[in-house]
């Protein structure tokens, strides 16, 4: 059909299928981190963290599966507590 406009583009298989949602993925300002995350921040074993955490030094929250996230500045509130 020349002669109306019409241009063929070549997909790019680097971009998203979904153009405006890949502007940018904004990372959370306070991510949830796995226990075994935090337990590697902290220089601690995954146990200690669940004893601490059931002793309510430092507060989890719950995955819909039931596993324990902490949130980075809680982890890092604690740390700063440790070392004091």
């Amino acid at each position: 059909m020349k002669g109306h406009g019409m241009v063929t583009v070549q997909a790019d298989p680097c971009v998203s299928r979904f153009p405006r949602f890949s502007v940018a993925v904004m990372e959370p300002i306070d991510p949830l981190l796995s226990i075994g995350e935090a337990a590697r921040i902290l220089g601690c074993s995954v146990d200690a963290l669940r004893t601490w955490e059931a002793a309510g030094d430092i507060t989890a929250e719950r995955s819909t599966g039931g596993q324990r996230r902490f949130r980075l500045s809680e982890v890092q509130r604690y740390a700063l507590e440790r070392a004091s």
